[in-house]
């Protein structure tokens, strides 16, 4: 499979890909500060792990350029009464896959009536939370524009896209799960390209304080020290982001710009066999998950190791690393 086009907008200003990898060739780490847009963050934070309380120190958000409030409802199809009900998710999703699309060189007229897959990975619910503590001033249709299943739907609408429209809730792993879907649908031939995005802000406190609450879950610095004897839980963070994904012959007959190669996928296995060790020999770098706990990260080396290690060449170390200490978890 072939990801011929990407968009993003990630903390510390990272709102293109190239942006994205200037800042970590540079070793980059996003502000931890919480936006005075979001919430009151020192009316909420303590430190300590008192109830109704933030013990996190912050968190890794988009940058003050990208106004949540701000969207172009008549350009999207959308009345003004739906666009003031829509999650800021939704609106920023639609954003960021037709900012794919655009690097990609797909059009609309070219997508319109395809059959084209859409999976999102989606678990927020702070935009709704918000809504239902004032009864009086919820815009009408606010179920539709708040709901999770509505994600993919809106996107589909939008472009007029024929194939399978699926929101996923599987937590921080809502897109690898999308990614390895879209590839399912592009293998199976039911469609010839697939939208893959996810969407991730923090709109109130409430869900920060309760990640807060577990255990050694949450840094209370903001920082993510991941595989660092420093290591004290990780950083929420902040995302959008979405891949256009066709086949790779696909991709090359239609002459579309390859910006890398997916050689495979899976989703919830539970190990491997010798038989498959091949597949790692020759893998250079492996982007961890890192949460940046102490119980976490020997536990995914050791997994690592133990997948990585008896067949490979010792001259040809295998590199590690984890995005989160740049620019958090989302």
């Amino acid at each position: 499979m072939a990801i011929v086009g990407f968009a993003c907008r990630l903390p510390g200003g990272n709102n293109s890909p190239h942006k994205l990898w200037t800042f970590l060739e540079k070793g980059g780490i996003a502000p931890n500060a919480v936006p005075k847009s979001r919430f009151n963050f020192a009316g909420h934070w303590d430190g300590s792990h008192k109830p109704g309380t933030m013990r996190p120190a912050g968190g890794m958000f988009l940058s003050e350029d990208v106004d949540l409030a701000r969207f172009d409802a008549g350009f999207f199809e959308v009345s003004g009464a739906d666009a003031t009900a829509m999650n800021p998710n939704q609106r920023q999703m639609l954003e960021v896959v037709y900012e794919g699309l655009e690097n990609a060189g797909i059009t609309l007229e070219q997508l319109d009536g395809k059959p084209v897959a859409c999976f999102v990975g989606s678990y927020s619910t702070d935009y709704l939370d918000m809504l239902l503590r004032d009864a009086e001033d919820r815009a009408p249709g606010f179920l539709i524009g708040t709901g999770r299943a509505v994600m993919a739907n809106r996107i589909s609408y939008f472009l007029n896209i024929k194939g399978p429209s699926v929101t996923l809730d599987t937590a921080c792993s809502g897109s690898l799960v999308g990614l390895d879907l879209g590839c399912r649908s592009l293998q199976s031939g039911e469609v010839d390209m697939a939208i893959v995005a996810a969407s991730n802000l923090y709109l109130n406190p409430d869900h920060v304080m309760d990640m807060g609450a577990v255990g050694q879950a949450h840094s209370p610095t903001a920082l993510c020290h991941t595989f660092d004897a420093d290591a004290d839980g990780y950083c929420k963070a902040e995302a959008v982001g979405a891949l256009i994904v066709k086949r790779l012959a696909d991709a090359i007959r239609d002459r579309d710009p390859v910006r890398a190669i997916v050689r495979g996928t899976a989703s919830n296995s539970n190990g491997r066999t010798r038989g498959t060790g091949g597949i790692a020999q020759p893998s250079a770098f492996l982007e961890c998950h890192g949460t940046g706990t102490p119980a976490g990260d020997p536990e995914e080396l050791n997994g690592a190791a133990s997948v990585f290690s008896p067949t490979r060449d010792q001259q040809r170390p295998l590199v590690i690393g984890s995005i989160k200490s740049n620019i958090g978890t989302f």
